[in-house]
């Protein structure tokens, strides 16, 4: 089940980046040719927790998205989040030790 829905989030793109600029290490480094679903199996971090982070680094309440995803060479979850004033939250986070790598916030 697990594995079901961490599939259901990754991306459709190996060689996918985000918008935002790379100011972090992650703890899962893939190469170009690593599978991302394979990597998967090493994220210790739920999809549940990573939004529970999310929600709880910007006290927002509603989850735009979360996604398991390539960024700049690792294996990161990727949330958006909308909080109080219509503000947007967008956080990457470290889907081993649910440490938050980098947050941008913007209002919509």
């Amino acid at each position: 089940m697990k594995k079901t829905l961490i599939a259901l989030f990754l991306t459709s793109s190996v060689f996918a980046t985000t918008a935002y600029a790379k100011d972090f290490t992650g703890s899962i480094k893939l190469s170009i040719f690593k599978d991302e679903v394979y990597a998967a199996d090493k994220a210790k971090v739920s999809v549940e927790e990573a939004v529970k982070i999310a929600r709880e680094a910007t006290n927002s309440t509603k989850v735009m998205r979360a996604e398991l995803e390539r960024s700049y060479g690792y294996l990161v979850w990727e949330v958006a989040v909308l909080g109080n004033n219509k503000t947007m939250h967008q956080l990457v986070i470290d889907p081993v030790t649910g440490k938050v790598l980098y947050q941008e916030s913007w209002r919509k």
